[in-house]
């Protein structure tokens, strides 16, 4: 999926991302002071429809992989969300060029 260049952060572009999939989906970090919260420590949004798992969705941008790579099936919050028939998806956000103009680009990982 592309997007077209803007400030917008990482998770709210995958929202983006799901709502034009034909999800329902939201944000689930907010502020708490200073710093942003994760829902459970490990999602930035939740996306579902009819038919489909929930997915959690931690979304960052793919020169930080190596920070994120915590977040696997070894999780105990994740790998209890995925037992109870839900998914997890990892969303790595980069640059592309195309004609001259900069956009977005999604890479979905399901774990």
């Amino acid at each position: 999926m592309v997007l077209t260049m803007s400030r917008k952060t990482t998770s709210y572009r995958s929202v983006l991302l799901m709502r034009r999939a034909g999800y329902n989906a939201e944000t689930t970090e907010h502020r708490n002071g200073k710093f942003r919260k994760d829902l459970f420590n490990v999602a930035d949004c939740l996306a579902f429809k009819a038919g489909e798992p929930a997915i959690l969705i931690q979304a960052f941008h793919a020169k930080e992989e190596k920070n994120h790579a915590q977040f696997n099936r070894n999780l105990p919050i994740i790998r209890e969300w995925l037992l109870t028939g839900n998914a997890f998806e990892l969303h790595l956000w980069s640059f592309k060029t195309r004609k001259g103009r900069k956009y977005w680009n999604a890479e979905r990982r399901r774990l």
